[in-house]
């Protein structure tokens, strides 16, 4: 709980501070915390830590199929790179529902896909690379900020009502199978469609670097520290909520990208979790044999 409670103070402050600068940046990283805390906590309850691996590279991959493609139009890219990112997700599901290794889907999906974007947009002469590295999420306006913090509140929720049917599918996933658990389809279909939206979906627009950094952190801070399903609930949403604010807000004071220091801030909540004790997980299974 105290975790929870430093995680909120931290990007709080640097909340405060974009607000300061500029209310369309407070409300954008604000709305990707609560975007990337929600396919963060799908990953983490489903323990499908594989996803996070596999689903930035194939908005890589997207990118680099909408620039040889020559699609131009904001609306014909998003389709493009949506549609192109969800097969790559899509299919490292199906492998493993199928008894496909976890370690060799992730890699070889992850390698492929991160091979293809980049001969894609190298072939092509675009300047994909550059929006797929850094994003634009300096140059939003104020609507544009409103229309993602509105997606981030609508996959929190989304995730938020169908949380139970994830632990209990990624505690005992063959049972979960086997059962009758109500919408536990749709539940799924869900999940994965908040993971592709804001990787495939928002790459244009936040840059490959803060997709890895958000999906990949805030499931290992929760796992290292949540004794319980609904702590580990908060602390994914709280860390990916930190360090998307409190790193923009870095970033912008030293003038530096965001994406650098979002992974920075990131990294750093991680390692502080490293430090030599018991983790959250430990100390539960320890007081269940006693």
């Amino acid at each position: 709980m105290r975790a929870v409670v430093l995680l909120l103070a931290l990007g709080a402050a640097g909340l405060a501070y974009l607000a300061a600068l500029n209310p369309a940046w407070a409300l954008e990283f604000l709305g990707l915390g609560l975007l990337y805390g929600s396919a963060a906590v799908y990953i983490a309850s489903r323990r499908v830590y594989y996803v996070a691996a596999v689903a930035p590279h194939s908005s890589l991959m997207a990118i680099g199929a909408a620039e040889l493609a020559g699609l131009a139009t904001g609306l014909a890219k998003l389709a493009a790179t949506t549609l192109l990112g969800a097969t790559p997700v899509g299919l490292a599901l199906a492998l493993i529902a199928w008894g496909v290794p976890e370690y060799f889907v992730a890699s070889v999906l992850t390698a492929l896909t991160a091979s293809v974007g980049v001969l894609a947009i190298a072939i092509s002469g675009g300047e994909g690379h550059v929006e797929a590295l850094t994003g634009r999420a300096l140059e939003a306006s104020l609507p544009e900020a409103a229309l993602v913090a509105a997606l981030g509140l609508a996959s929190a929720a989304l995730v938020r009502a169908w949380y139970w049917v994830y632990v209990y599918a990624g505690v005992d996933p063959d049972a979960a199978r086997l059962s009758t658990v109500k919408w536990r389809m749709l539940a799924e279909a869900a999940g994965v469609a908040v993971v592709v939206v804001s990787t495939a979906g928002m790459v244009w627009y936040t840059g490959f670097v803060i997709q890895h950094v958000l999906l990949l952190l805030p499931p290992l801070v929760a796992v290292r520290l949540a004794s319980s399903a609904r702590e580990a609930l908060n602390l994914a949403y709280s860390s990916a909520i930190a360090a998307s604010t409190l790193g923009a807000a870095i970033g912008v004071s030293l003038g530096l990208p965001p994406s650098g220091a979002i992974g920075v801030v990131g990294a750093i909540m991680v390692a502080a979790t490293l430090r030599p004790v018991r983790s959250g997980l430990e100390r539960l299974g320890e007081a269940q044999l006693h």
